[in-house]
């Protein structure tokens, strides 16, 4: 029974080993992957904050040409019609919700690297974490190899 059990302890003490190695290596992983993740993010938000404040334009435009588009209507069918009023309503809060998108994006966008450094930190206490279960069941398996049991005194009797 020492025996396997010797055996196992070494089984546990390659595979601790070998977590413990990829848990470096993703922490190191993480950290050369913190530049790219951040410019790719913040140019993704810089790119929708410039398609919103090209959208702007373009839908007061649209607004106007469909408020004159309304009151030709309005003289047509004396005021019976109110298609061209109604997607006027729609097109007008689509424009106040793209501009409200607009600013939130606007103070958004500096605080993204900050964001992200703290989701980085959060990943490497956890794998810190993860690193020290791995060196405590490298060293109990070490224990248990030299020792033959996992106390550190002779129990007395």
């Amino acid at each position: 029974m020492k025996i396997i059990l010797r055996i196992l302890a070494v089984g546990v003490i390659l595979i601790a080993a070998l977590f413990l190695l990829g848990y470096l290596l993703m922490g190191v992983g993480l950290w050369q992957a913190n530049t790219p993740v951040t410019s790719g993010v913040t140019d993704a938000l810089t790119a929708v904050d410039d398609l919103l404040q090209k959208a702007d334009p373009i839908l007061d435009k649209t607004t106007g040409l469909l408020g004159d588009i309304a009151k030709i209507e309005t003289e047509i069918s004396d005021g019976q019609s109110q298609t061209v009023a109604g997607v006027q309503g729609q097109l007008t809060t689509l424009r106040s919700n793209a501009q409200e998108a607009e600013k939130t994006l606007t103070t958004t966008i500096p605080q993204v690297p900050a964001y992200i450094d703290f989701i980085w930190i959060i990943a490497t206490l956890i794998l810190l974490w993860l690193i020290l279960a791995q060196a405590a069941l490298i060293y109990l398996a070490l224990l248990y190899l030299r020792m033959g049991r996992l106390g550190w005194g002779r129990p007395t009797v």
